[in-house]
């Protein structure tokens, strides 16, 4: 996808996949510290702290998104910066825009926000999301 911000949540318990394709990534951008997956069938947590990107009159990047994630209660994103939006083919990058979804993948199957929602609220995911405006700060 691109046009969002990935966070990938594949399975990746005994699973050799690539290292910024595991649960926690930022695809294709920053690998999570550690792989705290539990075993299938285990209650699986992430609590994501966003700050969206702003950017300048002329359309130029202000300041880049960042992302704090916390799998299972062990940090594995710690304030990264973002170098854009995520790509399939391609460099990241950014390019002025309004608001944009953080995207939740499991890479190779369905994205987690198409999954039937029993499945999604086994996630438990839970999300701070800021959307900056450089007229100030707002919480949503």
């Amino acid at each position: 996808n691109d046009r969002g911000y990935e966070l990938q949540v594949l399975d990746s318990y005994d699973n050799a996949t690539y290292v910024n394709g595991q649960a926690a990534s930022v695809y294709k951008q920053s690998p999570p510290l550690a792989n705290a997956m539990r075993r299938p069938g285990e209650w699986q947590t992430y609590d994501i702290v966003w700050t969206a990107p702003t950017f300048n009159a002329d359309g130029s990047l202000h300041t880049p998104a960042y992302v704090t994630a916390i799998h299972n209660g062990v940090l594995v994103q710690d304030h990264f910066a973002l170098r854009g939006v995520t790509k399939d083919v391609g460099q990241p990058d950014y390019q002025a825009h309004g608001p944009l979804p953080i995207l939740l993948q499991a890479q190779g199957s369905q994205p987690a926000d198409q999954l039937p929602q029993h499945l999604v609220a086994a996630a438990s995911l839970r999300s701070v999301i800021a959307s900056a405006r450089q007229v100030g700060e707002r919480r949503i």
